[in-house]
């Protein structure tokens, strides 16, 4: 059984640089056209998905249909791939809780915000769940769930942990995620996957004749 555990399309929000959380954010045009681009390329490599996943809140299920092309209703909400909840930053910009994303080690939650400790709970907890619902199918079952990108550095964690301090590692932008494959009884991290990224490099490709 194979899992793409991706995030969803740009928001306007991340455009301003502003801390969205749980605030329920749609996607922009340009987040619309990114998960069609990135729907596209997973499409062309032959990959169709078994079951979809997707965070409750509506970026992410917005993007999770447009990449599968499943109608709402066919989209499994769970609230463990939910973005972490920043409390009162949310709706500032990025800077008021700079030390979340530079020093993560020292970081101190602001009022009823979540801890990255919780945040990493609920993902080794939706990895446990999914191992013990599917783990008996072959490669041919395949799994998207779409998500955020603190939840994606949660799930990154909970596959491949490093010390704290390391928990923003990697280029995680809209649309990009990780592809997880189960197997000896265990999710293990096979690569991360950048289909927005590689729909771009293609058309570049083709373009230029190469």
């Amino acid at each position: 059984m194979v899992i793409y555990f991706l995030r969803h399309g740009e928001t306007d929000y991340n455009v301003k640089g502003y801390v969205q959380g749980i605030i329920d954010q749609p996607l922009n045009q340009n987040g619309e056209r990114q998960a069609r681009q990135a729907g596209a390329y997973l499409h062309s490599l032959g990959i169709s998905f078994s079951k979809v996943y997707s965070s409750p809140l509506q970026r992410a299920r917005r993007t999770a249909g447009i990449l599968s092309g499943l109608p709402e209703d066919r989209i499994v909400v769970d609230s463990r791939l939910r973005e972490m909840s920043f409390g009162a930053a949310e709706g500032r910009h990025y800077q008021v809780i700079e030390d979340l994303f530079f020093q993560p080690d020292k970081y101190v939650p602001p009022e009823k915000a979540e801890t990255i400790e919780h945040l990493c709970m609920r993902c080794a907890d939706f990895l446990k769940f999914i191992g013990e619902m599917y783990g008996d199918r072959d490669d041919s079952y395949v799994i998207l769930a779409v998500t955020h990108g603190a939840a994606m550095r949660g799930l990154q964690q909970c596959l491949d942990p490093v010390p704290r301090k390391d928990f923003w590692r990697g280029d995680l932008e809209n649309l990009a995620g990780l592809k997880v494959r189960y197997e000896q009884g265990s999710c293990k991290l096979e690569r991360v996957v950048h289909p927005l990224r590689e729909y771009r490099a293609a058309l570049k490709k083709q373009a230029s004749g190469k």
